[in-house]
């Protein structure tokens, strides 16, 4: 979570706050503008680390840890029995397909 995503946060919940207070068409408007944006910027953050991740891979075996990670961020990225090969191999597709 970075910074802009934290001021976003707290400029929502001032917005939520007056819109409990004073309920009408405009402070419910901008309360749901903001958790729109707010909801954007976490997309948007998960999809640039994710992306990151991914393009960081240079192996397969790290490419495999990473999948780990997304799939399963319980477990350890050694207990390959929890891995559907299936499912890992439509993964790899989808990252080799342009």
């Amino acid at each position: 979570m970075n910074k802009s995503i934290k001021k976003a946060i707290r400029v929502r919940d001032k917005l939520k706050i007056e819109s409990v207070a004073e309920p009408n068409e405009t402070t419910m408007t901008n309360f749901k503008k903001a958790r729109n944006n707010v909801k954007k910027l976490i997309r948007e953050a998960k999809k640039k680390f994710f992306d990151d991740k991914v393009a960081s891979c240079n192996s397969s075996s790290n490419l495999f840890q990473a999948f780990q990670e997304f799939c399963c961020p319980d477990k350890t990225a050694t207990s390959s029995s929890s891995v559907d090969v299936d499912e890992f191999n439509s993964f790899l597709l989808i990252l080799v397909k342009p």
